[in-house]
């Protein structure tokens, strides 16, 4: 894998849309006005804004490898880490299966009902890729 620019993320850090992550801050909005202030409320929070993170990330790996052919084509997508040749498919899916698996089980570990919620999700927007 080549580097970008100076100061730029790393190839897949960057393909896996960390800009789209603040997106997520919305699971704070339930605890929030809820009047729900507790700390293990706001932890329970975090650990799902950062399974949301992860299985966007890997929406974001997978889509991206199946449109690889057309983001080459294209005049600003082919600049996207896949597109340009600075990840492979091989290494986008596999971390893309990882960032899954990983959301899932921290979704899973604070509490069942996250988990489905996740799985939902994710399975909604690999509908959407294909």
């Amino acid at each position: 894998m080549a580097a970008g620019p100076p100061g730029a993320l790393p190839p897949l850090v960057a393909a896996c849309r960390p800009r789209q992550w603040p997106k997520n801050l919305l699971v704070f909005a339930a605890p929030l006005f809820a009047f729900r202030f507790e700390a293990d409320v706001w932890l329970r929070a975090g650990g799902a804004l950062v399974a949301f993170c992860l299985i966007s990330s890997a929406i974001y790996l997978l889509n991206d490898c199946l449109d690889v052919a057309a983001d080459r084509a294209h005049p600003t997508k082919r600049h996207r880490p896949i597109a340009a040749g600075l990840v492979s498919v091989r290494a986008a899916l596999t971390t893309a299966a990882v960032l899954a698996a990983a959301s899932l089980s921290l979704a899973s570990w604070i509490t069942p009902a996250l988990a489905v919620v996740v799985l939902l999700y994710g399975l909604i927007q690999v509908g959407y890729c294909f």
